[in-house]
């Protein structure tokens, strides 16, 4: 048999961080999604099961806990057949660490490109577009087949790639159900590594739940944000849907997303609760007092903008502000069916690639 009749080996980082539901969906789709490319040799580092199972995968996937292993296993591979290296999603550092790790991968890259096998960097994005790593890294990544940034910043400062949605909106198990259901719920949920969200918020929220039509519901989608979580519950005198120590993520995701399905909007810094929210027919909104724009450069590229309001260049109350969002409901779900598409769409180049064996450049 020739090369190009077996499908290849895919060789693909998937370490994430284990108290992060966004972490486990974005993941999950990307690997059902390249599951239908190839077979899957998934790096996971110290991974726990809590995190393995919510990944649902599958009999055929090889995990490897250790990265020496995988990359050995890899270039075994390389040596057999078709092998295709597939970086991790999600956001990309700009750091010395970064820089190490792709330059231990540039034999095996260089290996792959010579074989005509793929290396792709699929739904990444950074957050500092000024770091003196990244000359370093565009000259690496430079090396890749095809490259899809998740955020509208990142491609321009890599001067390499397109922009293609992020991969947790590529969950289609809701449809024509999130627009129709009925909705009366506010969701907050904000990072327990930052600053609370100042005062201006706590009293627009609070003066929102003095209206009958309008309910708020405070969730911890991330572990860690469980204190930050009890503390605006409180002071919002809101309901609050924690994250219990014996509730495992994949329960509690299940959780979300029926929370999400009753909610008009969500209103954080949690980039995927944001992007969860608005697979479940929820509108997004990030409401900071601060120059981030993570949320907002990421949500763009789906589609959906205006996403962010800055505190101190509102030109109107936030509670009007918050209310006005509220109404862009079809227009959430307009672009959360199109980032779907576009992800569909990317999912048929990929398997185009490996059913014809093409190599070489493609992005």
């Amino acid at each position: 048999m020739g090369r190009q009749s077996t499908m290849p080996e895919l060789f693909v980082v998937g370490t994430g961080q284990d108290d992060n539901v966004g972490d486990v969906v974005l993941r999950r789709e990307y690997f059902d999604r390249l599951r239908r490319v190839g077979r899957l040799h998934i790096y996971m580092g110290v991974a726990s099961a809590d995190f393995l199972d919510g990944l649902r995968l599958c009999d055929s996937d090889v995990i490897y806990s250790s990265f020496r292993q995988w990359h050995t296993a890899a270039w075994r591979a390389l040596l057999r057949g078709d092998v295709w290296f597939i970086d991790k999603p999600g956001q990309l550092q700009l750091d010395s660490q970064t820089v190490r790790r792709n330059l231990k991968l540039l034999p095996l890259v260089i290996g792959i490109r010579i074989r005509n096998g793929q290396v792709l960097r699929l739904g990444l994005a950074i957050r500092a577009l000024d770091s003196k790593y990244l000359r370093y890294l565009r000259a690496l990544f430079a090396l890749s087949t095809l490259i899809r940034w998740r955020d509208t910043a990142t491609g321009s400062a890599f001067r390499l790639g397109a922009i293609s949605p992020d991969w947790a909106f590529g969950w289609d198990k809701t449809g024509q159900d999130a627009e129709q259901a009925d909705r009366t719920d506010i969701v907050v949920t904000y990072r327990g590594d930052r600053d609370p969200p100042p005062e201006e918020v706590i009293e627009a929220l609070s003066a929102l739940t003095r209206k009958a039509s309008h309910r708020l519901v405070v969730v911890s989608q991330v572990r860690r944000d469980v204190e930050r979580s009890t503390y605006l519950a409180d002071r919002l005198n809101a309901e609050l849907v924690s994250w219990p120590a014996e509730r495992s993520l994949a329960d509690h995701e299940e959780v979300l997303r029926e929370v999400y399905r009753r909610t008009s909007v969500v209103i954080s810094d949690r980039l995927h609760a944001l992007i969860v929210g608005m697979t479940e027919g929820a509108v997004p909104l990030c409401i900071t007092d601060t120059a981030e724009s993570k949320v907002e450069r990421h949500l763009d590229a789906a589609g959906f903008n205006r996403s962010t309001i800055r505190i101190d260049a509102a030109s109107q109350p936030l509670c009007e502000l918050i209310e006005q969002q509220i109404c862009r409901r079809a227009e959430a779900h307009a672009a959360t069916r199109t980032a779907l598409a576009c992800l569909d769409d990317l999912t048929a180049v990929l398997a185009t690639l490996a059913s014809t064996g093409r190599g070489g450049r493609v992005h």
